[in-house]
C-alpha cells in the first residue's frame, strides 16, 4: 500500500486491518495503549509483527525501532522507556483527503528522566480496507 504520510510517499506493508467500528477514538486509543506497551517491555519484535514499521525505510524494522528509539532517547538525555507516567494516547482525525490518511494516534510514552518518546501509528484507508501502522518514533518536544 502506498499512501502520504508525514515522511511523505512511502510504501508499506499494512500490518493490522481493523473494522470500521475500531477507528472510534477510544478503540484507537486502545491500540496505542498496546503499542506503548509494547515499548516499553521491549518486545519491539511483537511490536513490529503487530504494526510493522512505516519508517522503516528499508530497514529491518525491529532494528528500524531499536535504532530510532535509541536516537530519541539520547536526544532527550534518557536511557529508557518506562511505565510510570504513561499518559492516555490522543487520537486525532484527519480531514477528507485522498491520501489515505484517516486517524493519528499520539502516544507520549514516559521516559526515566521524566521526558517522553513520541510513539505515533498512523491509520490509513484505501476505501476498502482500513489498517493500523507504526508511524514514528521520536524526541517529544
Amino acid at each position: 500500500m502506498l499512501f502520504r504520510s508525514f515522511a511523505g510517499y512511502i510504501k508499506v506493508k499494512p500490518q493490522v486491518q481493523i473494522d470500521h467500528i475500531q477507528t472510534e477514538s477510544a478503540s484507537l486509543a486502545a491500540f496505542g495503549a498496546n503499542a506503548e506497551s509494547l515499548l516499553i517491555a521491549d518486545n519491539v519484535n511483537a511490536l513490529v509483527k503487530r504494526y510493522g514499521y512505516a519508517r522503516a525505510l528499508g530497514r529491518d524494522c525491529a532494528d528500524a525501532i531499536r535504532a530510532d528509539l535509541a536516537v530519541a532517547l539520547d536526544e532527550i538525555g534518557a536511557t529508557a522507556v518506562v511505565s510510570a507516567g504513561l499518559q492516555e494516547p490522543r487520537v486525532s482525525y484527519f480531514k477528507k483527503n485522498d491520501t489515505g490518511l484517516f486517524a493519528l494516534v499520539e502516544c507520549f510514552v514516559p521516559a526515566d528522566n521524566g521526558k517522553v518518546v513520541l510513539l505515533e501509528l498512523v491509520v490509513t484507508t484505501d476505501g476498502s480496507s482500513t489498517h493500523i501502522t507504526l508511524e514514528d518514533l521520536s524526541s517529544a518536544a
